[in-house]
């Protein structure tokens, strides 16, 4: 589907695409992998959300990202895939031809992020980063991998170790699956309600 070459490693970010997700770090990340490991590629899973950038008075915040991307030199190892319907199976297929997800929000990670839990649930080995608080069921080098937000050599330290390591992405990843089975799953959800409206004692 993506021309990707077997051998190469794919980074996916997976989501909507406006100020604050951490994609400018991103880009600068990448670039600095992209020097150390030839065979690299990042994959933009997502499109623009039209709402927020006209709220945040950014309406060519694609573009900017596509000329950050020419400027860092890696926009030839770029593939953005625009938006895609969730009716359709087909962001899921990019996510699992990814060796990790990076979600390097400017304001840290938390449980109701849906970028985060659609890469928890496909098993992915996830970086991020980590804000001013950092709700319990995170663990960090357990779950997920932690980083500052807005310091591009950290995140990019942090996904080279990741790449470096199939010990640890394996960890990492079914650390991931098994916090989406228990905090995003159907079942989990119908449980936590339950237990909102079930009687106190007393």
């Amino acid at each position: 589907m993506l021309g990707i070459p077997p051998g190469d490693e794919v980074i996916a970010f997976f989501g909507y695409l406006y100020p604050g997700r951490g994609l400018e770090t991103l880009f600068q990340a990448f670039a600095l992998l992209a020097g150390r490991r030839p065979g690299v590629r990042l994959l933009v899973i997502g499109g623009d959300n039209q709402v927020s950038l006209r709220v945040q008075n950014r309406p060519n915040y694609l573009a900017e990202l596509q000329e950050l991307a020419q400027k860092e030199g890696v926009a030839d190892r770029v593939i953005w895939t625009g938006y895609c319907a969730p009716e359709n199976d087909r962001g899921s297929l990019y996510l699992y031809s990814a060796d990790l997800c990076a979600l390097p929000f400017d304001y840290g990670i938390c449980l109701n992020n849906s970028s985060f839990a659609a890469a928890a649930a496909h098993g992915l080995p996830i970086v991020t980063t980590r804000g001013l608080t950092l709700e319990a069921p995170f663990a960090d080098g357990e779950n997920v991998l932690l980083c500052r937000p807005k310091d591009p050599p950290a995140l990019a330290g942090a996904i080279e170790a990741v790449l470096a390591g199939p010990a640890w992405k394996r960890k990492l990843g079914a650390g991931a699956l098994a916090l989406a089975e228990e905090w995003f799953s159907a079942e989990a959800s119908l449980e936590r309600t339950l237990k909102v409206f079930q009687p106190r004692e007393g």
